[in-house]
């Protein structure tokens, strides 16, 4: 492979000691020999902080920048700001990544501005050739949730997707509301159907519980509808798949924690009937949608029944 530009890789940090030096430990034996790997520390309490510190001493291609418990979104943004590289890759702190992860990802990118592979388990190395999409493609991939996922995870992005762009402080769902504007900006993207970044799953993550700021997604999902509409109309059956989904699965949340019957489950009820059936008829609406529409078209009680005993 010819010389690789500088690549950033950003770590946002926060609590996450008991992981931070795997995770830390997979990115310095990373096969490229150009990289920057800027860690931002967002206030952590439980010893994250003395394991960052210790890898800057030891290993000059890391660099520690600290903020003051902000949230994800800021402590990306702070990344971004201070990132020196031609392409950026997101890593979050209790995950690991494949020794060739970098360069294969950075293999991906000639003529294109956005690279991406899945997230998952275990490692699975793919020989066929890429999927090159154009962004009205990619969208769609996206938002009808078959081969795109939402995070920012697993993929590499050209700088300057960034240049106008930042994540949105404060919300959850921070990756999903970012992902359509930085596809609305790039004029390729690559996608490799393998998996070279490792998602851990920890009880207590932000998304493996409720709470009520996880209503947040229905905001997102709504932004995305009016950003589709206006910037990449091609995609706009996508987006009311998206928008769909995000509504059946907080309606059933709702349900789920006693709150079937509340404001927010009305306007979800809402939202599911007036989208329902343009989702029927489109054929690449995903099946489990589908199975969502049919179990909800004898009515809402009924749904709620379905959503309880499903639990």
């Amino acid at each position: 492979m010819n010389h690789i530009p500088l690549i950033s890789v950003i770590v946002p940090v926060y609590n996450t000691a008991p992981f931070l030096d795997e995770c830390l430990e997979s990115i310095a034996l990373q096969s490229c020999d150009n990289m920057e790997v800027i860690l931002i520390d967002d206030g952590s309490t439980d010893g994250s902080n003395a394991i960052c510190r210790r890898r800057v001493e030891r290993d000059g291609r890391f660099r520690l920048v600290e903020c003051d418990n902000c949230g994800p979104s800021v402590a990306r943004n702070a990344g971004i700001d201070v990132s020196r590289g031609e392409y950026v890759t997101f890593v979050d702190s209790d995950d690991v990544i494949a020794r060739d992860y970098v360069t294969r990802l950075y293999a991906m990118m000639a003529d294109a501005d956005m690279a991406v592979t899945r997230v998952g388990g275990k490692m699975r190395h793919c020989d066929s050739e890429p999927l090159i999409m154009s962004r009205d493609d990619a969208m769609k991939s996206l938002l009808y949730q078959d081969g795109i996922d939402s995070s920012v995870s697993g993929k590499m992005f050209a700088r300057h997707l960034f240049d106008e762009e930042r994540f949105t402080p404060g919300i959850m769902y921070e990756d999903l509301d970012i992902m359509p504007r930085i596809i609305g900006k790039a004029r390729r993207i690559v996608f490799r159907d393998e998996v070279l970044y490792f998602y851990r799953k920890r009880a207590g993550s932000r998304l493996s519980v409720f709470t009520r700021d996880r209503l947040d997604v229905l905001d997102v999902v709504g932004r995305i509808g009016e950003y589709v509409a206006l910037n990449c109309p091609a995609a706009s059956a996508a987006a009311k798949s998206r928008m769909l989904s995000a509504h059946f699965n907080m309606f059933v949340l709702l349900v789920r924690n006693g709150l079937g019957d509340s404001k927010e489950a009305d306007a979800c009820w809402d939202a599911i009937s007036k989208l329902r059936m343009d989702c029927l008829r489109d054929k690449r609406v995903r099946a489990k949608n589908k199975l969502g529409i049919i179990a909800s078209l004898p009515g809402r009680s009924f749904f709620k029944l379905l959503s309880r005993l499903s639990k």
